[in-house]
Protein backbone atom coordinates (compact mmCIF):
# COMPACT_ATOMS: atom_id res chain seq x y z
CA UNK A 1 0.00 0.00 0.00
CA UNK A 2 1.91 3.58 -1.09
CA UNK A 3 1.30 6.21 1.08
CA UNK A 4 -1.21 8.83 -0.24
CA UNK A 5 0.17 12.68 -0.94
CA UNK A 6 -1.87 14.37 1.86
CA UNK A 7 0.40 17.70 0.65
CA UNK A 8 -1.29 17.97 -2.69
CA UNK A 9 -5.30 19.38 -2.84
CA UNK A 10 -7.06 19.57 -5.80
CA UNK A 11 -8.73 22.69 -7.27
CA UNK A 12 -11.20 23.56 -9.91
CA UNK A 13 -10.97 27.30 -9.30
CA UNK A 14 -9.93 29.99 -6.86
CA UNK A 15 -13.21 30.71 -5.50
CA UNK A 16 -13.86 30.36 -1.65
CA UNK A 17 -15.68 26.77 -0.75
CA UNK A 18 -17.97 26.54 2.59
CA UNK A 19 -15.35 25.33 4.77
CA UNK A 20 -13.25 28.41 3.71
CA UNK A 21 -16.08 30.74 4.31
CA UNK A 22 -16.03 29.96 8.12
CA UNK A 23 -12.47 30.12 8.33
CA UNK A 24 -12.94 33.39 6.56
CA UNK A 25 -15.36 34.56 9.22
CA UNK A 26 -13.57 33.53 12.24
CA UNK A 27 -10.46 35.43 11.11
CA UNK A 28 -11.49 38.30 10.17
CA UNK A 29 -14.03 38.87 13.28
CA UNK A 30 -10.32 38.05 14.82
CA UNK A 31 -8.18 40.93 12.74
CA UNK A 32 -11.06 43.18 13.26
CA UNK A 33 -10.88 43.47 17.05
CA UNK A 34 -6.63 44.21 17.02
CA UNK A 35 -5.42 47.61 16.41
CA UNK A 36 -3.05 47.65 13.89
CA UNK A 37 -1.91 50.77 11.99
CA UNK A 38 -2.57 50.37 7.85
CA UNK A 39 1.08 50.14 7.42
CA UNK A 40 1.48 47.16 9.63
CA UNK A 41 -1.44 45.15 8.31
CA UNK A 42 0.80 42.31 7.34
CA UNK A 43 0.22 38.70 7.61
CA UNK A 44 1.83 35.69 6.53
CA UNK A 45 -0.70 32.32 5.91
CA UNK A 46 0.88 28.95 6.27
CA UNK A 47 -1.12 26.26 4.88
CA UNK A 48 -2.93 28.73 2.26
CA UNK A 49 -3.95 26.39 -0.15
CA UNK A 50 -5.42 27.77 -3.49
CA UNK A 51 -5.42 31.09 -1.26
CA UNK A 52 -8.69 31.86 -1.76
CA UNK A 53 -8.73 33.14 2.02
CA UNK A 54 -5.81 35.11 2.02
CA UNK A 55 -7.12 36.81 -1.02
CA UNK A 56 -10.37 37.95 0.85
CA UNK A 57 -8.05 39.55 3.24
CA UNK A 58 -6.10 41.61 1.08
CA UNK A 59 -9.25 43.02 -0.08
CA UNK A 60 -10.29 44.26 3.34
CA UNK A 61 -6.65 46.03 3.55
CA UNK A 62 -3.73 43.38 4.93
CA UNK A 63 -0.79 42.76 3.26
CA UNK A 64 0.02 38.62 2.70
CA UNK A 65 2.57 36.36 1.69
CA UNK A 66 1.18 32.70 1.95
CA UNK A 67 2.79 29.19 1.69
CA UNK A 68 1.55 25.42 0.76
CA UNK A 69 3.04 22.40 0.69
CA UNK A 70 0.91 21.17 -2.07
CA UNK A 71 1.73 22.62 -5.42
CA UNK A 72 -1.65 22.58 -7.30
CA UNK A 73 -3.59 25.09 -5.03
CA UNK A 74 -0.58 27.61 -5.32
CA UNK A 75 -0.38 26.66 -9.33
CA UNK A 76 -4.39 27.35 -9.52
CA UNK A 77 -3.35 30.35 -7.03
CA UNK A 78 -1.02 31.60 -9.50
CA UNK A 79 -2.44 31.31 -12.62
CA UNK A 80 -5.90 33.22 -11.25
CA UNK A 81 -4.36 35.84 -9.88
CA UNK A 82 -1.43 36.81 -11.47
CA UNK A 83 -2.22 40.64 -13.44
Amino acid sequence: MSDPDIACYHFRDIGLNQSCGYRLSAVSRMLDELTVPSRDRQLFALGCRNGSVTYELTRCGWDLTGIDPGVNGIDEASRERIN
